[in-house]
């Protein structure tokens, strides 16, 4: 009988050990300090700089309760330009701009104008390549003109500009490209 109460209380004081271990994780940023980019626009500023587009959902005009509703206090999506000489210089400044921290693990969308992919897409795929979150089925575009002008677009039936972009790709409605970072 002991030996029966010493296992049982061993055991418990184990699961309870593990228990408290996996409560929770208090060094991570909360999501309402993360800002999540859902698109990504980058053009040819001229005079050797880029200028790049980031695309955030505004978590403060989507309607709760409601499925994909949203409220009446303007689009329920921003986008911020900043421009530089690097792609990572021009996103710094973005971040600087920003109360919260560029989270990508939600963009599914990357454009990119004609002229900038004419110049090269080795620093934007490099660039790509370094970020530890960047999903690996993100879908890259390449638009005629500016690629700045493509989140003006009236999203109608979709609730972002880049929903609209991603579901024409889901559909095999553009080419398909493939791209080695």
């Amino acid at each position: 009988m002991n030996r029966l109460l010493s296992r049982t209380i061993r055991l418990s004081s184990v699961l309870s050990v593990c228990m408290l271990l996996t409560t929770g994780c208090w060094s991570r940023i909360e999501i309402n300090d993360r800002a999540f980019v859902t698109s990504m626009y980058v053009d040819d500023a001229g005079n050797g700089q880029v200028r790049v587009s980031l695309g955030f959902p505004l978590p403060n005009r989507l309607v709760q309760g409601q499925s994909g509703g949203v409220s009446n206090d303007g689009n329920p999506y921003t986008h911020m330009t900043k421009e530089g000489k690097t792609i990572a210089e021009a996103i710094r400044k973005i971040q600087n701009d920003l109360s919260r921290e560029i989270n990508w693990g939600s963009n599914r969308i990357i454009v990119v104008s004609s002229q900038y992919a004419k110049q090269g897409m080795q620093p934007l795929m490099e660039y790509l390549g370094r970020l530890p979150h960047i999903q690996l089925k993100t879908y890259l575009f390449v638009a005629k003109e500016e690629a700045e002008k493509i989140p003006r677009m009236s999203a109608v039936f979709e609730r972002f500009p880049s929903e609209v972009l991603r579901e024409f790709a889901r559909r095999r409605m553009t080419l398909n490209a493939l791209f080695e970072i």
